[in-house]
Parts: C-alpha cells; sequence; structure tokens
C-alpha cells in the first residue's frame, strides 16, 4: 500500500494531479476533489465529489498515509473549502502538507482577498504551507507563449518539490 497521496482541491489541484498521472512513474495515490461535472470526466481512481460528505470521504482515503499534500488553487470557490479540510485533518492529528497557488493579479481584487483571507488563516495554525505565486510564470514562458505552457512548468516545479519533501 502506498503511504503517500496528492488531492488536488478544485480547478488547479485537479488539473495538477492531471499532470500527475501523465508522467505514468509516480509513487503517490492520486485523488481529486471537485464538482461532479469535473469528477465524472476524470480518469483519475480515486475521486471525491465536493459535496455534504466530502470531508468525511477525504479522512477515509488519507487513512494510514505518511505523507499528504493537498494541492490548491487560491481565489476561487474551493479554496473556501480547503480550511474546512485543514480543520478536520488537525482534529484528526494527521500531519498535511498545503500547496497553493496565488491567483494572477489580472483576476481581481475580489480573488485577491480571498486567497489572502484563506492564506492569514493558515497563518494562524501551524501548517506546512507552500505558496505560489502564479505571476511568476512571466519569469518562465515568453509573451508568445500560451500560459498553459507556464502551468505545465509550474506543474512540474511543484511535483519536485514535493519529490524532495518525502526523501
Amino acid at each position: 500500500m502506498n503511504n503517500k497521496i496528492i488531492i488536488g482541491l478544485g480547478g488547479f489541484g485537479v488539473n495538477f494531479v492531471h499532470h500527475v498521472e501523465k508522467m505514468k512513474n509516480y509513487d503517490f495515490d492520486l485523488v481529486i476533489v471537485s464538482e461532479k461535472a469535473v469528477v465524472d470526466i476524470s480518469s483519475i481512481k480515486n475521486k471525491i465529489y465536493m459535496d455534504n460528505e466530502f470531508v468525511k470521504n477525504i479522512i477515509k482515503i488519507i487513512k494510514d498515509k505518511d505523507k499528504i499534500f493537498i494541492i490548491n488553487g487560491l481565489g476561487g470557490e474551493s479554496c473556501q473549502y480547503l480550511n474546512m479540510i485543514v480543520d478536520e485533518l488537525l482534529k484528526q492529528k494527521v500531519n498535511v502538507n498545503i500547496i497553493c497557488t496565488k491567483p494572477f493579479k489580472w483576476e481581481g481584487d475580489k480573488r485577491e482577498k480571498i486567497a489572502s483571507n484563506i492564506l492569514h488563516e493558515l497563518e494562524l495554525i501551524d501548517i506546512n504551507v507552500k505558496i505560489y505565486e502564479n505571476d511568476d510564470m512571466r519569469n518562465y514562458i515568453s509573451e508568445d507563449e500560451d500560459v498553459n505552457v507556464g502551468f505545465k512548468i509550474q506543474f512540474d516545479m511543484v511535483y519536485k518539490n514535493i519529490l524532495k519533501s518525502t526523501k
């Protein structure tokens, strides 16, 4: 049984998990948590609907895992659920690593404020949080490249950091 798990929460997290799945040689259980329409079309084996039972379902699936990573893009609807998950995992005395991305500046003040509020709440508890700035993508793609190239590079960076922390 694998003792490491990556949970993709919401759009960024789900896309990250799909990216890892395409690598074929990953050493993690992969889980996605999202809305029904997204979950139903996914090829990922472990799927959790974002419904009234999703926190309980996450607790069930992470049982006996030593390394847990939750990947989430801040600023959207799914990050509102991140703290609910973290709170429950802490009650269960589960060690969890949170990896988040902050929204692009062009996404607006509303998303920036949501992201800041979630980060502030996470800072109030003692938890391992790694934050990536989406705006930093400009540093590793050219102006004529599609933003999806930037996301692929960012996914690879996140995955390499996950691997480093599991050694």
